[in-house]
């Protein structure tokens, strides 16, 4: 039954078009279109929110693609 939950709150998750950002500092989901639109960057990123100590927007491994981030959306729970 837990199993089932799960799928069901993770259908109900949704992408947040830029330029809403998050209100929160933390890592959320991330997307970036590419070329080749069958295979876009879909990533773990850092937010960190205006406001906090280090106020630095956007953060990820692959630097080029900051700019092109168009969508982002929450991480869903940890495994339990």
């Amino acid at each position: 039954m837990a199993t089932v939950k799960a799928l069901i709150d993770f259908q109900v998750m949704r992408w947040t078009a830029l330029p809403r950002l998050p209100e929160t500092s933390g890592s959320k989901l991330v997307y970036a279109p590419s070329a080749d639109p069958d295979k876009p960057l879909i990533c773990c990123a850092w937010y960190e929110a205006p406001g906090t100590r280090n106020p630095s927007g956007w953060s990820l491994l692959h630097q080029c693609w900051i700019d092109g981030i168009t969508h982002w959306m929450e991480l869903p729970d940890p495994p339990k």
